[in-house]
């Protein structure tokens, strides 16, 4: 009894990889969200270790930053290059908001469209799948709408120095990887929203192909 409850308890554990990436696949924002509360974890502990020795074990990625000297002029150009990759993010995720309105106003004319078309499909199944594929449609470019604002909206915190030719070592390093963490969150947002417009716009061309057949 105990080695077939024990089998039964691996093949779930097997099966749980599969589902998840299922959902990964159809709720990418999901592992996005998770990500985000880790990472604002991360700044968290930054933001209660300042003015104490960064503890860069539980920042292995940033470790780096431990063997730069302070007197040289390293540490300034990180913190400047974080500053910058901000910028380039906010323009990338700017520039996905205009994709974004141009895809929606394709969306708005190919539904018209396919709301007429529905009278000349007689099987209830199909029906039910092409309205099924315009609403995840709709949803996916919900998401990039309000993935990609995010970027430059509610991400839109920066961690400066006052003056870094005269702050303090540790002062610039925890600014570099408080920066450097919520341009992670930023990417990771853009990246969804690119994510999300491909199902959206791979959902469409689905509608598409169901006008031209049933035409």
């Amino acid at each position: 009894m105990r080695g077939e409850e024990g089998s039964r308890e691996a093949e779930k554990r097997n099966k749980w990889p599969d589902r998840q990436a299922a959902v990964d696949v159809l709720f990418p924002m999901i592992s996005t969200f998770l990500s985000k509360r880790r990472i604002i974890e991360k700044i968290g502990s930054l933001e209660e270790a300042e003015g104490a020795e960064i503890d860069f074990q539980s920042h292995l990625s940033f470790a780096y930053l431990r063997d730069i000297d302070d007197d040289n002029n390293v540490l300034e150009n990180k913190y400047g290059d974080a500053l910058e990759h901000k910028k380039q993010l906010e323009d990338k995720a700017k520039s996905l908001v205009a994709l974004t309105t141009i895809s929606a106003t394709m969306m708005l004319g190919l539904g018209s469209t396919a709301s007429s078309m529905f009278g000349g499909i007689v099987q209830l199944p199909a029906r039910v799948i092409l309205a099924a594929v315009m609403i995840f449609s709709a949803f996916y470019m919900v998401a990039v709408a309000i993935s990609s604002i995010s970027v430059f909206a509610s991400l839109n915190k920066a961690y400066l120095v006052d003056d870094p030719g005269r702050s303090t070592g540790d002062g610039i390093r925890l600014a570099i990887m408080q920066n450097g963490y919520q341009n992670i969150l930023r990417n990771n947002y853009l990246s969804l929203s690119f994510d999300c417009l491909k199902r959206s716009l791979g959902s469409l061309f689905v509608v598409f192909l169901a006008m031209v057949v049933s035409a």
